[in-house]
């Protein structure tokens, strides 16, 4: 039982002096930036300035021995071309039954699409942008299941 006392009283007086290390602390990091932390800035930038002075200057900034930064790349200062507008999409030429591949040769990237496992079947979801109709393409299996919203581009 004894034993025990002694080691709740060391576990106590252990978390008293961790804490109060800690508050210490940041007593002393608040204490530093309520009076500005500019003076051990300076301070530190004397001290490199004087070791650089020590070593006679011959601090290298990189393996070609200069200071100075390197120079930008030109290529990547350079524009890159515009690219070229996006034709829409070939709506009116998809059918339910064609594959993936042929749906992406079709019609192209979709504006946007989800994957989904339902009874370990692929089921894909794309959605095609046409102005402000938006046609939706189910695919079941790799083949196109369903398609909605093609009305609105035939009628277009």
């Amino acid at each position: 039982m004894f034993r025990l006392l002694v080691l709740q009283a060391l576990i106590l007086t252990a978390a008293t002096t961790v804490l109060s290390g800690q508050a210490a602390v940041q007593y002393g990091a608040a204490s530093a930036l309520s009076k500005g932390a500019a003076p051990a800035g300076k301070a530190v930038t004397g001290t490199l300035d004087q070791l650089d002075k020590a070593l006679g200057g011959k601090a290298q900034a990189s393996e070609s021995g200069s200071k100075q930064p390197a120079p930008a790349s030109t290529a990547a200062s350079k524009l890159a071309p515009p690219e070229p507008p996006v034709t829409p999409p070939n709506l009116t030429a998809l059918v339910t039954g064609m594959t993936r591949a042929e749906l992406i040769v079709k019609a192209g990237k979709p504006s946007m699409s989800i994957s989904s496992v339902d009874d370990s079947i692929l089921v894909e979801t794309f959605w095609y942008k046409d102005g402000e109709v938006t046609v939706k393409v189910i695919l079941t299996g790799g083949k196109v299941d369903s398609i909605s919203g093609l009305e609105k581009v035939a009628a277009k």
